[in-house]
C-alpha cells in the first residue's frame, strides 16, 4: 500500500468518525457546550447558512445590493451558480430572519416569476448550501433512534426472556449506543428525525434553557423554537416512550439507555431534511403500519405488541429542513389546503395521529397560474399564509451573459466560439424584456430624457450606467441620481416579466453550433437563428406582445444588437490600426 493510499485512507477513517454515534449523556455534554448551535429552529439553521457563507454590498448603476456568497457556490466549484437576482436573494433572507425571530415558519415563501427565471435555480442553491454547511462543525445536526440489545444483553428485561449468558455488554444505567452489532437485537428509526431534545420533558427542556442564560451561554432573551417548546416526539417514538417508561417502572434513566444520537447530514437526493414535491395528486404525508413486518419480529413483547406505524412523504422527509414546492399552483388548490394549519400551527393532522415539524416551506410557480390563483374564492386566506418573491428575468446584460459562460464550456458546444457571441446574445436577451420606462414620475426636462430612452440605451444604462450620447453633464447626472427609482418601478405587467429566457437563449446558441456551413460559432450564425426564431410567434409568448415604440418590436430589438456588432468591429479595428473613431470625439 502506498504512503498516498494509506493517507486517503486515514483521511476517509477521520471523517467517517464523525458519524460515531452519541449516548443521549454524551449528547447532553455536546449541548451544554454549544447550545445555540443545537437550539435552532429550520428557519434558523437556513439563515445561519446565509451568514456562514458571508455577504457582499455591490455598488451598482441601480444602486447598493447585498448579494449572498452562498449563490455563489464556490465550495461547489461554481457548479449551481445562480447569477443576478439580489433582491429575492435579500427577500428570501428578510424573511427567514423573521421566522428565526418568532421561532417557527409561520407562512410558505412562494417564488413567482417567468419560467426559467431562476425560481428552482435559487431554491437548489440554498439546499446545496445547506448541504454544505451541515458537514462543518458549525452546522452539525442530530437525530436519534431506538437500540434494543440482543437477549443475552437484555437479561431478562423490557419483556426479553431470562436466560442466556451475559456479555461485557452496559450495565446499571450504561448506554446501548455503542453496543457492537452483533450485541444488538433490532433497531428503530425516528421517521421524522425528530430532535434529541424532544425526549426531556417540556419543563426540564425549559430549566436547561434557563440555566444556558443563568452561565452565559444564551443570550438573555434567547427563545426557544416553537417546535422544542412545544413540540412532541412523533407518535411512533412517543409509544416506544412510554412503552419502555412503564416496563421499567418509570425509570427515566433506564429508558434512556436505548436512545442513540446520530449526527445528520441533510440531502436533497436522499430527501433527508430537505424534499421536493412535484406537481401530483395526493397528500404529503403518511403512515403504514411496521409492527406487522416479520423484519422487525425480534422487538422485545413489550414493544411488539404496540401498533407502530411508519411515517413517509415529501412532508416527513424535510422535517427539520426546507420542502419545496415545484410549480406548486399546477396542484389543484385542496391538495394543499392544510398547509394553512400546517404554517400556523406547526402540525400536521394524519388518520391516526398529529406530526410536529419544523419546516421551512419553499415554492415557485410561474404568472400565469398566479394571476389564476388571485381570482380563486380562498386566495385570502392563502394570501395570510403566503410571502411572495418576485423572480424576474434579468436586466443586465453583464449578468445574463454569466450564464451562458457557465452552461456553455468550449466541449458543450463541439465547435470554436467567436467573440462577443455571448454578449450579444444576452444583450438580444435583456432587450427584449425590457419595458418603455413611465415617465409619470419624474418632471422638465428628465422626464422628456425619460421618454426617449431606447431599449438599448435603457439596456446601457441599466448595466454600465452608461447615459445616451448628447446628452449633458447635468441631464447625465440627474437621470443616474434617478435609475435606481427608474429600475425598481412596480407594476402587475413589471419589466422582467415577459422576454426570451435564458433556456431559449440557449437553444438557440445550441442551434447556432449544429450549423453545418459554419466552422465556428459566430454572431452571424446566432443573428441567424434568432431570425427564425422571430418567424414563430405561436411558440413563444413574448412575441405576441404589442409594440410599444422601439420596445417589444422584435426585428428593430435585433436591428440594434446588429448595429452594435458593427460598432464593435469597427472600434476593434480602429484599435488594431491605431485610427480614432467618431465616438472618441463624443
Amino acid at each position: 500500500m502506498t504512503k498516498n493510499t494509506e493517507t486517503l485512507i486515514e483521511f476517509a477513517g477521520r471523517e467517517l468518525g464523525e458519524l460515531e454515534p452519541l449516548s443521549f449523556e454524551q449528547y447532553l455534554e455536546l449541548l451544554r457546550q454549544k447550545p445555540a448551535g443545537q437550539l435552532r429552529s429550520a428557519a434558523a439553521y437556513l439563515l445561519d447558512t446565509f451568514d456562514y457563507f458571508g455577504s457582499s454590498t455591490m455598488e451598482t448603476p441601480t444602486g447598493k445590493t447585498r448579494r449572498f456568497a452562498l449563490f455563489d457556490a464556490e465550495f461547489a466549484g461554481g457548479l449551481g451558480k445562480v447569477a443576478g437576482q439580489e433582491q429575492a436573494q435579500q427577500a428570501i433572507y428578510r424573511l427567514l430572519n423573521n421566522f428565526a425571530r418568532e421561532g417557527r415558519t409561520t407562512r410558505l415563501i412562494l417564488l413567482h416569476g417567468p419560467n426559467g427565471s431562476a425560481k428552482t435555480s435559487i431554491i437548489r442553491a440554498i439546499a446545496q448550501a445547506v448541504e454544505h454547511y451541515a458537514t462543518t462543525d458549525e452546522g452539525r445536526m442530530y437525530a436519534f433512534r431506538w437500540i434494543f440489545p440482543a437477549e443475552r444483553v437484555a437479561r431478562g428485561q423490557i419483556g426479553f426472556s431470562e436466560g442466556g449468558k451475559a456479555t461485557s455488554a452496559p450495565s446499571g444505567n450504561e448506554s446501548y449506543a455503542h453496543l457492537p452489532a452483533s450485541e444488538i437485537e433490532a433497531v428503530l428509526e425516528c421517521d421524522c428525525r425528530d430532535h434529541p431534545l424532544l425526549l426531556l420533558p417540556r419543563k426540564l427542556r425549559l430549566k436547561l434553557v434557563e440555566e444556558f442564560k443563568s452561565e452565559d451561554k444564551l443570550a438573555g432573551d434567547f427563545m426557544l423554537p416553537h417546535y422544542l417548546d412545544r413540540g412532541d416526539l412523533c407518535a411512533k417514538c412517543r409509544r416506544i416512550f412510554d412503552s419502555l417508561l412503564a416496563s421499567y417502572g418509570g425509570d427515566f434513566g433506564q429508558v434512556l439507555r436505548h436512545v442513540q444520537v446520530l449526527r445528520i447530514y441533510p440531502s436533497l437526493r436522499y430527501r433527508r431534511c430537505m424534499a421536493t414535491v412535484e406537481p401530483q395528486m395526493h397528500v404529503d404525508a403518511g403512515e403504514q403500519q411496521v409492527t406487522a413486518s416479520r423484519s422487525l419480529a425480534s422487538l422485545p413483547p413489550s414493544i411488539a405488541h404496540l401498533a407502530l406505524f411508519e411515517f413517509h412523504g415529501p412532508l416527513v422527509d424535510a422535517n427539520r429542513g426546507m420542502l419545496e414546492f415545484n410549480d406548486m399552483l399546477k396542484r389543484p388548490v385542496d391538495t394543499f389546503k392544510y398547509l394553512l394549519s400546517t404554517c400556523e400551527t406547526g402540525q400536521v393532522a394524519l388518520a391516526r395521529s398529529t406530526l410536529f415539524v419544523d419546516t421551512v416551506f419553499i415554492a415557485s410557480t410561474n404568472e400565469l397560474l398566479l394571476d389564476a390563483f388571485k381570482e380563486y374564492p380562498d386566495f385570502v386566506s392563502f394570501k395570510g399564509r403566503l410571502e411572495l418573491v418576485r423572480v424576474p428575468y434579468l436586466r443586465k446584460v453583464s449578468e445574463e451573459v454569466e450564464i451562458y459562460r457557465s452552461q456553455f464550456p468550449p466541449s458543450r458546444l463541439g465547435k470554436h466560439l467567436a467573440p462577443h457571441t455571448f454578449d450579444l446574445a444576452a444583450l438580444w436577451a435583456v432587450l427584449t424584456r425590457l419595458k418603455k420606462p413611465q415617465a409619470a414620475g419624474f418632471e422638465g426636462e428628465l422626464k422628456q430624457v425619460v421618454e426617449r430612452l431606447t431599449p438599448i440605451d435603457l439596456a446601457w444604462l441599466y448595466d454600465r450606467g452608461q447615459t445616451p450620447p448628447k446628452l449633458s453633464s447635468q441631464l447625465s447626472r440627474e437621470l443616474l441620481a434617478s435609475l435606481p427609482k427608474l429600475y425598481r418601478q412596480q407594476g402587475p405587467q413589471y419589466e422582467g416579466r415577459m422576454g426570451a429566457s435564458a433556456r431559449e437563449v440557449q437553444m438557440i446558441l445550441m442551434n447556432a453550433a449544429q450549423q453545418p456551413d459554419r466552422k465556428c460559432v459566430s454572431p452571424l450564425g446566432l443573428f441567424e437563428e434568432v431570425e427564425s426564431l422571430l418567424q414563430d410567434k405561436s411558440l413563444y409568448a413574448f412575441l405576441q406582445q404589442q409594440p410599444d415604440g422601439d420596445y417589444q418590436n422584435h426585428p428593430k430589438l435585433l436591428d440594434y444588437v446588429r448595429d452594435y456588432y458593427l460598432d464593435l468591429l469597427e472600434e476593434e479595428a480602429a484599435d488594431a490600426m491605431g485610427l480614432v473613431t467618431e465616438k472618441d470625439y463624443l
